[in-house]
């Protein structure tokens, strides 16, 4: 009797015949189509095709194509039964995960006939995975076919030792590409030239004049990419952008990344603080210059993994730091504890406190709190003594290159520690402890010196009266807002509300000023 999986498979088979797939002998394929199961039958008892190729990165499937039609051919001539094709395209055997092969093991324990595969060497790769394979098919007695290299019947001693001995050859054969790969690694690194791997954003592959293999070549900078990574670098730094606001920006312009597919936040953040923007090469944990030309200066680079990897830029985080101006910014005048967001069922929004303290249940409208904020910080920004106070700051604020230098020493020294004591076994783990605790700090502190020169750069930079701010206010997303807020809200504090009062009363609230000046509203 079909299960449920049998009958979605043959229905998602049907569907896409008709959107255009190509149906032969029970198979569905379509060029488009990257499914791990190909069902042409709803038997449960036949023999499944199991296909594998390690490195499949731009996705053309030829190698698990080839080795699917040969395995059907194979079975075609015994007369076996082809319940399906189960395929682990692009996955090493080696290492990492193969769906496609743990639902293999699932249909021989529910009574599949058994397994055709081009060779040994495509099912396994690891001793250990062989013998728990070997457990499956004593269990359930199971067949082994192979298209290449033998079949063996693993059901007696003869077959399993065959076996084993072609699954050793292969575990040496990975082992020995891996040492080469990590040779041909440290030389590149040696040259400062990439290693292989698919382009990053930013640049150009090309092959090397004079490159003796097909495998060399070097990075060329894309002109339009390194423009748009150097336009999102100013942004962040200069006009205190957020890296959301970057990745609405290219997704809205259909700027792709490298595989195609729309950006993600975590993607623009790892281009822009990732060393090879500055023409830098990462190797083992340490940077060295290389050989490809830099995007942006190495004080960029430093300035915007500050900025980015600052944690105080993660106070915002939550569901529902997308919706609320002043997550994290919130107490409780009563407990002292912090005040969530809490959306309500019919869409009200509220800042409440969430500590069970005798005596007070805090809890706060969201809109006009916000509202009320927004005018305040509108208000000191645009007030001319408090734009001229930043713009002396700014002129008179410490050098940010220097400051950005400073910090890429401190982490060179990190590192140099990290490797005295862990490779090198120079220094004890004491030692290594004190060194560490005494750099961390000094990295704190300069990361918040060059947070405050930047926070003063990007308040600087703002329009000069109400109007116009408003007008950024309102076209800007929440992300930059929040930014703007925490450059000058140390702290908004909310207390208890007078009793029957139940409309908002701007007198419960204090705000704090990161100047240490206090703004009572109301």
């Amino acid at each position: 009797m079909p299960t449920t999986l049998d009958k979605a498979a043959t229905a998602l088979a049907r569907h896409l015949a008709e959107l255009g797939g190509e149906e032969r002998s029970g198979i569905v394929s379509s060029s488009w189509w990257t499914a791990t199961v190909y069902p042409m039958n709803t038997t449960p008892s036949g023999w499944w095709v199991y296909v594998r190729i390690s490195s499949d990165p731009l996705g053309l499937r030829a190698g698990v194509e080839n080795q699917r039609g040969e395995c059907i051919a194979l079975a075609e001539s015994e007369g076996l039964p082809v319940a399906g094709v189960l395929e682990d395209n692009d996955r090493s055997a080696y290492k990492g995960k193969r769906p496609a092969y743990q639902q293999l093991l699932a249909y021989l324990d529910a009574g599949a006939a058994g397994v055709i595969c081009w060779h040994n060497d495509r099912l396994h790769r690891s001793p250990k995975e062989l013998e728990s394979f070997i457990d499956v098919v004593e269990r359930t007695g199971a067949g082994v076919m192979m298209v290449q290299g033998g079949t063996y019947d693993l059901t007696t001693p003869t077959g399993r030792l065959g076996a084993r001995i072609v699954g050793a050859t292969a575990r040496y054969e990975s082992e020995h590409k891996a040492e080469r790969a990590r040779l041909r690694h440290n030389a590149a690194a040696a040259a400062g030239r990439p290693a292989g791997g698919q382009r990053p954003f930013g640049y150009y592959v090309m092959p090397m004049i004079n490159g003796r293999s097909r495998d060399t070549f070097e990075w060329t900078v894309n002109e339009f990419e390194a423009g748009l990574i150097r336009e999102a670098a100013r942004r962040v730094l200069e006009d205190g952008a957020s890296v959301r606001s970057i990745v609405t920006d290219w997704n809205g312009k259909g700027i792709p990344t490298v595989k195609g597919g729309p950006w993600k936040v975590q993607g623009v953040k790892r281009v822009l603080t990732s060393a090879r923007i500055a023409g830098l090469r990462t190797h083992n944990g340490k940077e060295t210059p290389a050989a490809w030309g830099p995007i942006v200066d190495l004080a960029t680079l430093e300035e915007l993994r500050a900025v980015l990897n600052d944690p105080n830029r993660t106070t915002y985080a939550g569901p529902n730091a997308r919706r609320y101006l002043l997550v994290g910014l919130v107490y409780c005048g009563t407990c002292g504890s912090k005040m969530f967001a809490r959306p309500r069922p019919d869409g009200t929004r509220s800042y409440i406190c969430a500590e069970k303290v005798a005596g007070h249940q805090q809890k706060i409208m969201a809109g006009p709190l916000e509202d009320l904020v927004r005018d305040g910080v509108i208000e000191a920004l645009t007030s001319p003594m408090v734009h001229d106070a930043i713009d002396q700051e700014v002129e008179q604020g410490e050098d940010r290159r220097a400051l950005a230098a400073e910090l890429r020493s401190i982490e060179q020294r990190l590192l140099n520690a990290e490797q005295d004591h862990y490779v090198e076994a120079t220094i004890t783990k004491d030692a290594y402890k004190r060194i560490r605790a005494g750099l961390e700090a000094k990295r704190a502190d300069l990361m918040g010196r060059l947070s405050e020169v930047r926070g003063h750069r990007v308040l600087g930079g703002l329009p000069d009266t109400a109007h116009a701010l408003l007008a950024r206010w309102e076209g800007d997303d929440l992300a930059w807002r929040r930014e703007v807020v925490g450059l000058v809200v140390e702290r908004i504090t909310v207390h208890p509300g007078r009793r029957g009062y139940n409309r908002f009363d701007p007198t419960r609230v204090k705000v704090t000023l990161r100047d240490g000046t206090e703004d009572q509203p109301g």
